[in-house]
């Protein structure tokens, strides 16, 4: 982008020290962590040597079951679809960002006025949310996936006795966002051939 107003240079000169600042603060925070007290309870999944897999969200704590052959097949088959649809549509998003920086070179070219700062605001708007669909794309197949392996695999274990449930949790932990996570679960499951699975 070329140059911009005196009015943002200035703004943005008046927000740096600010938000220097801020990160410095945030550092800080973010060294000052502490171990979760065990009745704090936390986000956590956990690979057992047996192919379970320990789930906690928040105070519950869900057991998936050892998949068998035809579930991981299922799992990773999905998986698989989903990366091809995430490749799908990164690859419509690279199309439609070329033709919006194209549109900048043109709004770049204008001369220094206000139609020229309203439309590169607006076309730097259209890039980020085109950046930002990719990452909502990435997390909608997650959660289907999640979805799919909570609908198999999830146990209710009651003593000796186990009784499948199926259920699927009312909210996702941030560590479903984790892009390697289901990888790493088809792996565990296909790890452990005296398993269950």
């Amino acid at each position: 982008m070329s140059a911009q107003s005196p009015e943002i240079n200035a703004a943005e000169a008046q927000l740096a020290p600010a938000f220097q600042q801020f990160l410095i603060e945030q550092a800080k925070t973010t060294d000052a962590r502490v171990e979760a007290k065990p009745d704090e309870g936390g986000d956590d999944v956990k690979f057992v040597k047996t192919g379970w897999i320990r789930v906690t969200i928040g105070e519950t704590e869900l057991h998936l079951r050892a998949a068998f052959f035809g579930e991981v097949k299922t799992l990773l088959t999905l998986l698989e679809n989903h990366q091809d649809a995430l490749t799908t549509h990164r690859h419509m998003v690279k199309r439609e960002d070329a033709k919006l920086q194209a549109r900048l070179v043109e709004v770049d070219a204008m001369e220094e006025d206000e139609e020229k700062w309203s439309a590169q605001a607006k076309l730097a708007i259209d890039l980020r949310n085109n950046s930002r669909s990719i990452r909502d794309k990435a997390d909608e197949l997650r959660i289907s996936w999640w979805t799919k392996v909570f609908e198999l695999l999830n146990i209710e274990r009651t003593g000796e006795t186990e009784k499948s449930k199926g259920a699927v949790p009312r909210q996702w932990p941030g560590w479903v966002a984790d892009a390697d996570l289901p990888t790493k679960c088809v792996e565990h499951w296909r790890s452990v051939p005296l398993g269950r699975g």
